[in-house]
């Protein structure tokens, strides 16, 4: 057995033994997990956000889906020959019970056989029958089959023998009746191929969310019989159903979360959850705290009701000496996307490679009534990565800024590079609407400090700069220089313009156009 506190970033907490949940679940006060390997273990809120693996009974196996039942979790570890159930309780042992056939269970949920007792109601891939579970163990299957695999199960919470499963093959949601042991006739078909399922209720109107394999979750009424399809940013994976009818839905290939408000008709927010972290299922604590379990990052994710998100600032860079071109700005937001006003936000800079222009590494902002909150300008001190981040105080929400670089000091002026004003056209004896603009940089292409003077030449007589063929113009910030108002001649046609700085290996020609409009 293996146990740890976990290192938290932000709203990410590690596991111990760096266990990746394929799935999860509440039992007791603690969230529950299985592994791919079929480990099972569980990640503690309330205790100092411990985690602990269990090591099985067993070697070989593998496990996809986890359920609370009887005092315990339940999995279903499968390998090449047969698949046996398995059932942890707090003391952390799960020998390896009933036998079943060779295959993934895919879905699990609690249901009542006829007589009212409780059982696990199950689907394996590539089985057409229900898998049964009881509190021993034991395995057994209906004793009829659908006509096509099934894939998804979620029990009616207003009828608990009433089982409803999806036939993505079919195309079908179908019940499940526990008391006659076998399945409707009359299947509900949909647009789209069912996969996980869930209900909710919401002021007394029950609904069947169904993820498909498509970027759509398709939302049934199971009152009137009625059905639409729900857009979503990512293709769906597991459902969670809260108590006030939110739908939650994880979306591994987008490493992301999303979430139905209740009774609604769309998607209402997305979460990220962080780069390959690949959300695998969503849980609910004892104090209403929503986490996700990320396979691809051996982590537990604590989604909070508010998000803080960079805008604008990261993937710049700067000279040693010289400010970045953009400050930083974050956006403090609700779930629903909605900013939050006058909330403290702190910028913090990290290993004395750059700091703010008043001197300091950190800097203290309001947010605006859009919830945006802009940072001082930044000052670059020594090259290398920088580390950056954002605080929103009071709520525990801390975010980095990403690429943000300070490089070496520029060199002297080595190349000129074109920026803009090529290409244009105007009418004899007008102006061209844009200045012609560079950038002056060194040998390494960072761009030099203000001050470099550069000749603009109109290589012929067809144009000039306040009536000269020549001018001059100064870089500023960033190694820019603009030319003084060019003014096109009396004749049409092609002319060109070359920039340049004195002692610079390359310089660059601006083509320029003066016909008449038509």
């Amino acid at each position: 057995m293996s146990s740890g506190t976990a290192l938290a970033t932000g709203n990410h907490y590690a596991l111990a033994e760096s266990a990746k949940p394929a799935a999860v679940t509440l039992y007791s006060h603690d969230i529950w997990f299985v592994t791919p390997e079929a480990k099972i273990g569980y990640f503690a809120p309330r205790d100092s956000h411990k985690s602990k693996v269990f090591p099985p009974e067993y070697k070989g196996r593998s496990a996809q889906t986890l359920a609370a039942w009887t005092s315990a979790v339940w999995t279903y570890a499968h390998d090449t020959q047969d698949g046996r159930t398995a059932k942890c309780d707090a003391g952390g042992t799960y020998p390896p019970l009933g036998k079943g056939d060779a295959s993934a269970c895919l879905a699990m949920a609690v249901g009542k056989k006829k007589g009212g007792e409780e059982r696990l109601v199950a689907t394996l891939k590539g089985a057409a029958k229900l898998m049964f579970v009881d509190g021993a163990g034991s395995v057994s299957t209906s004793g009829t089959s659908y006509t096509k695999p099934l894939h998804g199960v979620a029990v009616n919470p207003k009828k608990p023998m009433e089982y409803w499963v999806s036939c993505p093959d079919k195309q079908h949601l179908v019940t499940f009746d526990a008391e006659k042991g076998k399945f409707s006739t009359d299947p509900v078909e949909v647009s789209g191929k069912p996969q996980h399922l869930a209900f909710t209720q919401n002021k007394g109107k029950l609904l069947l969310w169904a993820g498909t394999t498509e970027k759509k979750i398709i939302r049934y009424d199971v009152g009137d019989g009625s059905d639409s399809l729900v857009d979503t940013s990512s293709v769906p994976g597991r459902l969670f159903a809260l108590p006030d009818g939110t739908v939650w839905y994880t979306m591994p290939s987008a490493d992301a979360v999303g979430y139905i408000a209740p009774n609604g008709k769309t998607e209402q927010a997305v979460i990220p959850t962080g780069p390959g972290s690949k959300p695998s299922g969503i849980a609910l604590d004892t104090s209403g705290q929503l986490w996700v379990g990320l396979e691809g990052t051996g982590q537990m994710f604590r989604v909070s009701e508010h998000l803080l998100s960079p805008v604008s600032g990261e993937g710049q860079e700067a000279a040693v000496g010289a400010e970045f071109p953009q400050p930083l700005k974050v956006k403090a937001a609700k779930l629903d996307g909605k900013g939050v006003k006058d909330q403290s936000v702190t910028f913090t800079i990290e290993g004395g490679r750059a700091t703010f222009v008043t001197g300091s590494a950190t800097d203290n902002q309001k947010t605006a009534s859009d919830g945006t909150a802009t940072s001082a300008k930044i000052k670059a001190v020594a090259a290398g990565p920088c580390t950056i981040t954002a605080t929103w105080n009071g709520k525990g929400i801390t975010v980095p800024f990403k690429n943000i670089t300070v490089t070496a000091e520029a060199g002297p002026p080595d190349h000129v590079r074109y920026l803009s004003g090529g290409g244009q056209t105007a009418e004899p004896d007008e102006d061209f609407a844009e200045p012609l603009k560079v950038v002056v940089t060194d040998a390494k292409g960072a761009p030099v400090k203000p001050g470099t003077t550069v000749t603009f030449r109109v290589m012929d007589d067809s144009a000039a700069f306040g009536g000269s063929p020549v001018a001059e113009a100064v870089s500023g910030k960033g190694g820019v220089a603009a030319s003084p108002t060019l003014t096109a001649g009396s004749e049409t046609g092609r002319f060109k313009v070359e920039a340049w700085v004195k002692d610079a290996t390359a310089g660059i020609v601006f083509r320029e156009y003066i016909r008449n409009e038509p």
